[in-house]
């Protein structure tokens, strides 16, 4: 079966959390959220407002710009959206609609908002199930081949960009290494 983002017209998601987009909600609403997410000091905005409008913003730039996005996303409803409306969105004063982001995401080729709430599930997921070797392995594994491709990168071309990123990703491999070790450890005892 084919998933169909247009089945979703009438119930469109959205990525928020309690109070009203944009705002910062009242301490009842908070108590409210399943997650927490710290507010900017200056403009009383949830982070992941911020992110998910500056996220939304990229994908409506990658599509071609307001109209552009206006038309991919109008092309997938079957009814006209605003320029307005996707100004609102993309700078963070209305919610980020998943069926708009769905159209853009294929649009573009750019899943950043599907890898970002896989991750967030897959989180979520290692939390409930405790730790486990097996996907320890999987990501030492990861940040291993990670770290020999930029370490090869950085031996062949020289250039210091290349090896501060292969210096990040040596230090990453690490860390799950480390990970998995006191992992090990914990379950030794």
């Amino acid at each position: 079966m084919i998933f169909d983002p247009r089945a979703l017209q009438t119930d469109v998601a959205f990525i928020r959390c309690g109070a009203p987009f944009g705002r910062r909600p009242k301490d009842s609403t908070l108590s409210n959220c399943t997650h927490s997410t710290p507010f900017t000091t200056k403009t009383g905005f949830r982070m992941s407002d911020l992110l998910y409008a500056n996220m939304f913003r990229r994908l409506v730039n990658k599509t071609g710009g307001v109209e552009a996005a206006c038309a991919t996303v109008s092309a997938l409803l079957g009814h006209e959206i605003s320029k307005g409306t996707i100004s609102r969105i993309q700078n963070g004063f209305a919610a980020v609609p998943m069926i708009y982001v769905y159209a853009l995401e294929d649009a573009t080729g750019d899943y950043r908002f599907t890898k970002l709430r896989a991750k967030e599930v897959e989180d979520r997921v290692a939390a409930k199930e405790g730790p486990s070797i097996t996907r320890l392995a999987g990501e030492v594994g990861k940040e291993a081949g990670e770290a020999v491709n930029a370490l090869i990168l950085a031996a062949e071309t020289g250039d210091p960009k290349a090896m501060a990123e292969a210096r990040v990703e040596v230090e990453e491999m690490l860390h799950a290494g480390e990970t998995a070790l006191s992992t090990i450890e914990k379950l030794k005892a």
